[in-house]
């Protein structure tokens, strides 16, 4: 079985996986994306420095300006091959 769209989204992060999965085989060989929700949780981290007014406008202000290319850098993908029972798991750069 193919999938090139497969995506699960919650609420720390948003899961993308395409490529093939062997229903025959027991296998995999797929290429799964993590993107984790870190621009989402900026304005929590102004609320609790205490931070002033201005401060938590600002970071609100730079989440909003700044959450693609926030979300794009911190993504980390993987290349997942192998066998259902002993995956192999490689972090890609």
């Amino acid at each position: 079985a193919y999938t090139s769209n497969l995506y699960m989204v919650g609420p720390a992060a948003r899961v993308d996986i395409s490529g093939r999965t062997g229903l025959v085989a027991k296998d995999y060989d797929q290429l799964v994306t993590v993107t984790p929700k870190i621009s989402e949780t900026l304005p929590l981290i102004g609320a609790l420095a205490l931070t002033s007014p201005q401060i938590g406008a600002a970071i609100l202000f730079v989440q909003k300006i700044m959450e693609p290319q926030i979300n794009k850098a911190t993504q980390t993908r993987y290349n997942i091959t192998g066998p259902w029972t002993a995956p192999n798991v490689v972090k890609l750069k």
